[in-house]
């Protein structure tokens, strides 16, 4: 379990690093349609922002399977991952994530939802922008709390 919980740590950084690309691509996209109102950019802002999200999907579901020994399964799984993130389990982990972030990333699990059920063509710029708007708080907040939660599992691992 020691090696399990370091190798998740690590993996969480590397995905860190994966998902602030997303992110910057994602932002300069937005930078470039603003400026030019090429509508093909609004697609790969869509990929960039629902590659952000897949990534800390990722990470959700290594610790759902890793850490709780469980993932939600059914219909609204990628839902109730995320609740299970919020939530603390008694002599197992401390909450992932918090409440905010959980109803923040909530929004990015529905357009993700959005731009794999679409068109592209059919992807509205406004969502969008309001997306990349929430982007920088609610990531940054997220990203901490990932920090802090690979901090728990290096020290559950030096305990063990």
């Amino acid at each position: 379990m020691t090696g399990n919980y370091l190798r998740l740590a690590d993996r969480i950084h590397r995905e860190l690093g994966n998902i602030e690309t997303a992110l910057q691509r994602a932002y300069r996209g937005w930078d470039d349609f603003q400026s030019s109102s090429y509508d093909l950019l609004i697609d790969s802002i869509s990929l960039n922002l629902q590659a952000a999200y897949n990534g800390l999907e990722v990470i959700f579901e290594m610790i759902a399977e890793d850490v709780d020994g469980q993932r939600p399964g059914g219909d609204k799984w990628h839902q109730q991952l995320l609740v299970q993130m919020a939530s603390q389990i008694d002599s197992v982990r401390p909450a992932v994530i918090s409440s905010d972030s959980c109803q923040n990333l909530n929004r990015y699990r529905s357009f993700r939802h959005v731009v794999r059920h679409i068109y592209p063509f059919d992807l509205e710029a406004s969502p969008i922008e309001e997306l990349l708007e929430l982007a920088d708080p609610t990531f940054t907040q997220v990203r901490q709390e990932l920090m802090a939660f690979a901090a728990f599992l290096r020290q559950a691992a030096s305990n063990l």
